[in-house]
């Protein structure tokens, strides 16, 4: 019974499998899954090597796009064929992953380290207060000096250039121009390199 159900999902077409997964039949997506992982496999790859995510998240962000694109996908529309529309939704959840990914909410995130990391890191390190507190110390005194040498307007562009924000925004947040910004920081490395 279980080989002839097999055979039907695979003679059926694309669209009469995304007809039955909406009727109820939850084997249907296997099928449709079966059938388009390479292509989720192709998209995720392709922002792979771009990007910080995962092969699996973006696998799993490519499998909810096939998801959604079954559960969304009308057949009386007439449109465009399932698979055009499945590659685009997958496509789309994909994409919306890696802005989200590189958005500057998740900066924290991105460039986190793992709790195994730090346990690694730490193992054969005892935490000696004296040596937190100098390293405190000698922090506090860092800060004192940049602020002291630099100007508040040089201070403002450290900042904002240590915060993430690329050139281009800068100049807009700060309404200067590009070699205003460009002098400002010249004159921030140079007086941090004097100290």
């Amino acid at each position: 019974m279980q080989n002839t159900a097999e055979t039907v999902y695979r003679e059926s077409t694309d669209e009469a499998l995304v007809c039955a997964f909406q009727n109820g039949d939850a084997e249907a997506f296997s099928e449709l899954v079966a059938r388009y992982l390479k292509l989720i496999r192709i998209k995720a790859c392709s922002f792979r090597e771009i990007f910080s995510l995962e092969r699996e998240d973006l696998y799993q962000e490519g499998l909810l796009g096939l998801f959604d694109a079954v559960r969304s996908y009308r057949v009386q529309d007439g449109r465009a064929s399932f698979e055009t529309y499945a590659g685009r939704c997958i496509n789309n959840r994909i994409v919306s992953a890696v802005r989200r990914d590189a958005s500057r909410k998740n900066s924290l995130l991105n460039h986190a380290v793992s709790i195994d990391e730090i346990s690694v890191l730490d193992a054969g390190q005892t935490a000696d207060p004296q040596q937190l507190l100098e390293n405190q110390d000698e922090m506090d005194h860092m800060l004192e000096t940049v602020h002291a040498s630099l100007s508040a307007f040089e201070r403002k562009v450290l900042s904002l250039y240590l915060s993430g924000y690329k050139r281009s925004e800068i100049q807009t947040k700060l309404g200067i121009s590009v070699r205003a910004f460009d002098n400002a920081m010249v004159r921030v490395r140079k007086k941090l390199r004097q100290k």
